[in-house]
């Protein structure tokens, strides 16, 4: 039972290592969550040369409806 709370203790340690260092990193450059929240740059490039799609049906060559 020790080692379990031993572990767990460990375990939170470090995942509160990781949150500070993300803060302080955050805090210090800025760049941390614009980069994994943004869209790529190659993603918007594919939306912006996306061919426009053929649309199927009756086309009104002669004028009258």
């Amino acid at each position: 039972m020790q080692m379990l709370i031993t572990f767990m203790a460990v375990v939170a340690g470090m995942i509160f290592s990781l949150a500070v260092a993300l803060l302080a990193e955050e805090l210090i450059f800025g760049q941390v969550f614009r980069l994994f929240f943004t869209p790529s740059r190659l993603a918007l490039q594919k939306v912006a040369v996306r061919p426009v799609a053929f649309q199927a049906g009756p086309k009104n060559v002669g004028g009258s409806i």
